[in-house]
């Protein structure tokens, strides 16, 4: 990662396809477009995952506090086949 990061990390004898990356993704108006598309689609991803990650983890401590998967389906806008999958998965149910 390092290569990446600093500017002296250039050196067309022992990296010439990372050099010439780096170069056009740092220099050229295309490669900064597509590495912000790159970064952006990433963060995006990320936040989705987040989400589920929490979702699953509320409904795990709904069910651990003797929710009904019913319920639990009613609020969280799921099926209930969905919310015994994610309790049988971290093996509440």
């Amino acid at each position: 990662m390092n290569v990446f990061n600093t500017d002296t990390a250039y050196d067309d004898v022992k990296f010439p396809v990372t050099s010439a990356y780096k170069r056009r993704y740092k220099t050229t108006e295309e490669g900064v477009r597509e590495m912000c598309e790159v970064i952006e689609r990433n963060r995006a991803e990320g936040r989705a995952e987040g989400l589920i990650e929490g979702k699953a983890e509320l409904i795990t401590n709904m069910l651990k506090n003797q929710m009904k998967p019913e319920q639990i389906a009613k609020i969280a806008n799921m099926t209930v086949e969905q919310i015994i999958s994610i309790g049988k998965k971290a093996a509440v149910l």
